[in-house]
């Protein structure tokens, strides 16, 4: 389920684009929160980091997994 709004931690998610949250749930990852701009919060663990770094983008934090 996806929750409407923004998380309190904002640091612990990946925030998605339209584009880059179609890439994430078709790999298998699914967004927490969704904000009112339609921006997709993805919770941070070591997998999504790592999918992330396949697209070349990197995530300076390591995450819990």
């Amino acid at each position: 389920m996806i929750i409407i709004g923004v998380p309190n931690n904002i640091n612990d998610y990946y925030l998605a684009d339209e584009e880059e949250a179609y890439i994430l749930e078709k790999k298998g990852f699914h967004a927490k929160y969704v904000d009112s701009d339609y921006v997709k919060y993805f919770k941070l663990n070591n997998k999504l980091i790592k999918e992330l770094a396949k697209h070349g983008i990197q995530i300076k934090q390591e995450a819990e997994e």
